[in-house]
């Protein structure tokens, strides 16, 4: 039988200096898919959603689809926007574990995030569905290259996968590069091992473009890592310091098959 990997988007790039609240109508107003409607909605888009779809026809996955809903950057996610939304996302794996075992979640997250009931949103939602699903389900999540990576995304994920471009045009890219990681996971081919570097760095988005120097020589050398074998993904993020928290700022996450002293020297 086909694995059953369920799909998710929750997404918005917070900056906690506007004056704007981003409430739950802010989500509607982008557009909140639920069921078969996340599917139809992004269906052959340039999105992560779409690089699931396309994804799990490659690896010939029964793709759940939960939810996929963005909303327009703007200031701080209100307490009932985020439980609402956590909430669908609980109920919807929920519903589809009735029908059977869920053998794994993809996440198409910002990592951007803050909130008025946790500072690090996405962090939150990765606790939300670990506490659904059991700690033994590989979770598989997307980032934008603009992400604030915490340690507790990357301990709570099996595997993050972030953008490489910036103007940002590889979102199905890593949608599909996502699936391909959890098909391997579960076929027990790896078994990864994360290792999480913050310099103090705080650079504005306006230097963060791929195509220029500094991002292209760095990107570059992700690349040149990527190519040993050991090596499942190394993401590059610039991070977003509007999102002002503990975690906002530069980060490197280096994954490796079963070889942590190799994560950490990467």
């Amino acid at each position: 039988m086909p694995r059953r990997v369920a799909a998710a988007q929750i997404s918005h790039e917070t900056n906690v200096f506007s004056s704007v609240p981003t409430d739950f109508s802010a989500f509607l107003a982008s557009g909140l898919h639920v069921g078969r409607e996340a599917i139809i909605s992004s269906l052959d888009t340039n999105s992560e959603f779409g690089g699931f779809i396309n994804g799990a026809i490659a690896q010939e996955f029964d793709l759940l689809p939960i939810m996929a809903v963005w909303a327009t950057p703007s200031g701080m996610v209100t307490a009932d926007a985020i439980e609402r939304l956590s909430g669908m996302l609980v109920a919807g794996l929920r519903e589809q574990m009735l029908d059977g075992p869920i053998d794994g979640v993809l996440l198409a997250l910002h990592g951007a995030m803050v909130t008025e009931i946790d500072d690090d949103g996405e962090g939150y939602l990765l606790q939300t569905v670990r506490d659904t699903v059991g700690p033994g389900i590989p979770i598989v999540a997307t980032l934008d290259l603009h992400a604030n990576i915490s340690p507790r995304m990357v301990e709570l994920a099996d595997v993050v996968i972030g953008y490489d471009t910036y103007p940002h045009i590889d979102m199905a890219e890593r949608g599909e590069e996502a699936c391909a990681v959890m098909a391997r996971l579960l076929r027990g081919e790896l078994r990864p091992s994360v290792a999480l570097r913050k310099p103090p760095l705080l650079p504005t988005s306006q230097r963060m473009t791929t195509g220029r120097m500094p991002m292209r020589s760095i990107m570059e050398r992700a690349h040149t890592l990527e190519e040993d074998p050991r090596v499942i993904n190394v993401t590059i993020a610039g991070g977003f310091p509007p999102s002002d928290t503990v975690d906002a700022g530069f980060g490197v996450v280096v994954t490796t098959h079963d070889d942590p002293a190799l994560a950490a020297e990467l």
